[in-house]
């Protein structure tokens, strides 16, 4: 079907009515080889939908980290957030995509403790969606256990409620 539009003079600069582009929307599909083309085509890596949305976030919400790499090898900003303050971590620790929290983490892309719009932390996430081997892994990495979200509600608060 892409092919087709293609072929009879697709626009792929345009933006739906919340300003996705054609990068985001591939981004969240998955396909590796569509996404290459876009990336091919010089298309805005870091563009931001109305909600502040990058084809990066997209593509982490949805889990698919070997797309999310060629994405950030070719320029895509992993360290970007939307509009409630959710980081590359915090999406793809909500969806419980473990091998982009992996991949996340190994790189660095952000700080441990960044907060989105309800003062959640990484580990506080971890521990809200009950992903017991990522919190592990955030807890080696220093995470500030202490810490509370605008709720003033702390990990252990967030356990027992799971």
């Amino acid at each position: 079907m892409f092919d087709f539009h293609l072929q009879n003079g697709a626009d792929l600069s345009q933006e739906d009515d919340n300003r996705y582009n054609i990068l985001h929307m591939a981004g969240q599909g998955g396909n590796m080889e569509l996404v290459k083309y876009v990336l091919a085509q010089n298309i805005v890596k870091n563009s931001r939908s109305d909600a502040g949305w990058t084809s990066a976030l997209e593509t982490a919400n949805e889990g698919h980290t070997e797309v999310l790499k060629v994405l950030v090898s070719e320029g895509a900003d992993p360290t970007l957030v939307n509009r409630e303050n959710n980081n590359i971590i915090h999406v793809a620790l909500k969806g419980k995509h473990m091998d982009t929290v992996k991949y996340v983490f190994a790189n660095d892309f952000v700080e441990i403790d960044n907060r989105n719009i309800e003062g959640m932390t990484a580990v506080m996430l971890a521990v809200d969606e009950g992903l017991a081997e990522i919190f592990d892994l955030i807890v080696r990495k220093g995470s500030n256990l202490p810490l509370v979200n605008d709720d003033k509600q702390n990990i252990l608060h967030m356990a027992c409620d799971e």
